[in-house]
């Protein structure tokens, strides 16, 4: 009797604890943001951003191989940097989608464009991508928004950021190759240096 006293005292002093087993098991599924259903639309836009971000590597690889059969050694170190970043961005939207427990589609890639008239165009063709890419992560920003995604709208605040950053880069070296003249080898020389130094 002595005993069952002082467990009853124990325990309503909260010094003891009933053992794991006999505890009541909390329910977070219906309140954790991992197991709530997002929207398919949105589902949709996350695997074509995972494609794009692909795509992007895919060409950015190409472009690098273009440089090299140039001899231009700084720009085709600069794409093949540049590419390996897409492959980072992919990455990072296919942890993201597999965290959220969203199907994941794994689309085949057109070829990309592999011959260009000089480094401006390739460089030009690099920044108008980078416009579009951009565009497409502002559409998913938005729609994660207005659909109270926020998980989704913050994650994707890296890329916007990322994207300002590309986009910058890219318009400097535009610029660059812009005010070479025709037939200008040393001057294409001189920037291929500078950009090899990324």
């Amino acid at each position: 009797m002595k005993m069952t006293i002082l467990i009853a005292a124990i325990a309503i002093s909260g010094l003891w604890s009933a053992p794991v087993d006999a505890q009541p098991r909390t329910n977070y599924t219906s309140s954790t943001a991992a197991s709530r259903k997002v929207p398919l639309s949105l589902q949709n836009k996350l695997n074509e951003q995972f494609k794009e971000e692909l795509t992007s590597a895919y060409y950015y690889f190409a472009v690098s191989n273009y440089f090299e059969e140039q001899g231009l050694e700084g720009c085709m170190k600069w794409f093949e940097k540049q590419a390996k970043e897409e492959m980072d961005h992919a990455m990072k939207v296919y942890t993201f989608m597999q965290r959220r427990d969203i199907p994941i589609a794994f689309p085949s890639l057109e070829g990309p464009r592999v011959n260009f008239s000089s480094p401006f165009e390739a460089f030009k063709q690099g920044l108008e991508k980078e416009e579009v890419l951009s565009g497409k992560i502002r559409e998913i920003y938005s729609t994660a928004q207005k659909m109270d995604e926020y998980e989704i709208a913050t994650f994707l605040n890296f890329f916007l950021e990322e994207q300002v950053e590309e986009e910058d880069l890219f318009r400097t070296i535009v610029k660059k190759f812009d005010l070479v003249p025709n037939g200008d080898g040393v001057a294409i020389l001189i920037i291929d240096q500078q950009l090899g130094q990324r």
